[in-house]
C-alpha cells in the first residue's frame, strides 16, 4: 500500500483479526501479523471496536486508521 498512496494518506478500514478459518471468506489476519505489515510505513492512530457485528464476527472486527508517513 505504501508504494500506491502518496505519504499523509489515512489507509482505514474494517479488519477481521484472528486466525484464519479454514474457508473464507472472511479472510482473517493475526494483529500481529497486520502490524508487522504496516508499521514499517504506517503509524496506527485509530483502533475502535466495532459495535453490531453479527455473530461469526463479533470481537473480532475492529475500525482502523493509519497514516502513511
Amino acid at each position: 500500500m505504501a508504494a500506491f498512496i502518496p505519504k499523509g494518506t489515512l489507509l482505514a478500514g474494517f479488519f477481521f483479526l484472528g486466525a484464519t478459518p479454514p474457508k473464507g471468506p472472511p479472510f482473517s489476519i493475526k494483529r500481529a501479523h497486520l502490524d508487522a505489515l504496516l508499521s514499517r510505513d504506517f503509524d496506527l492512530i485509530d483502533d475502535r471496536e466495532v459495535s453490531g457485528s453479527i455473530s461469526v464476527f463479533a470481537g473480532r472486527e475492529r475500525w482502523l486508521t493509519w497514516q502513511h508517513r
